[in-house]
């Protein structure tokens, strides 16, 4: 297994500290328009995020905390732990699509503090983590956009939690058909069959590790299944869900 290089041992100590520097500039929030500290709007996180009890198998909302539910994947396809930061809803649809399709990625620095109120508001302690690996895109979908909306979100989330953001340890080898023109998520499930795979020279670094999956919404999870299907074949220990949003 390769060691990590210096450089990187040092980058990593000085996120945290990096991080609360920025925090403490002043924004204006793009969901209510008023100036905040950094990119945490605690107003729209209050009215629009209240904590909500979820199912830690699916994320559902649920009328209390619980490990699994009736509307929970088969338990070998489970994730370990589903962390959801709110319900795909105003305000945050509007972000996620402005993250995506207006070429707005600095608008993950808004989305990431979402995410990271679920973490810190868990009523179990928090599934551990070695690396957070965003949910990767296809090479031509990838090359159209730009950026991957996923890996904007996982490397302003991972910083301030002191863990690593990878983005080079899981690839979506194949171009597939566009998961929202799928019927169902049986359709969704067949569409996505292969699509990922472990990077090439990476299976020592995955195997045995706690994967956190990060990815900016949740549907069916034909998606983060797939994703962790590839994890778990190269010896990943354990995958958690990490979604900024879920439909409901």
């Amino acid at each position: 297994m390769s060691s990590p290089s210096p450089g990187r041992g040092l980058r990593q100590a000085l996120l945290p500290a990096v991080h609360r520097a920025w925090q403490a500039l002043p924004a204006r929030c793009p969901a209510c328009g008023l100036w905040t500290r950094g990119h945490r709007c605690t107003l729209c996180l209050a009215r629009f995020a209240a904590p909500q009890p979820r199912c830690l198998g699916c994320g559902m909302p649920r009328h209390v905390w619980c490990n699994a539910c009736h509307d929970c994947p088969p338990a070998s396809a489970r994730a370990t732990q589903v962390v959801v930061g709110a319900d795909y809803g105003l305000p945050w649809d509007g972000l996620v699509s402005r993250l995506k399709f207006q070429q707005q990625p600095e608008l993950a620095a808004w989305l990431a503090p979402l995410l990271a109120q679920a973490l810190d508001r868990l009523p179990v302690a928090r599934a551990p983590v070695d690396w957070v690996v965003p949910v990767p895109l296809a090479p031509r979908r990838l090359q159209v956009r730009g950026y991957n909306q996923a890996w904007e979100v996982a490397r302003r989330l991972a910083g301030p939690l002191g863990l690593t953001a990878r983005p080079d340890l899981l690839l979506r080898w194949r171009d597939t058909d566009a998961q929202t023109g799928q019927d169902g998520r049986q359709a969704r499930l067949a569409n996505l069959q292969g699509a990922f795979m472990p990077a090439p020279g990476c299976r020592d670094l995955l195997a045995g590790r706690q994967v956190a999956l990060v990815d900016d919404v949740l549907t069916t999870g034909a998606t983060l299944r797939a994703a962790s299907q590839a994890l778990r074949e190269a010896g990943v220990a354990g995958v958690c869900w990490w979604v900024v949003t879920r439909t409901p």
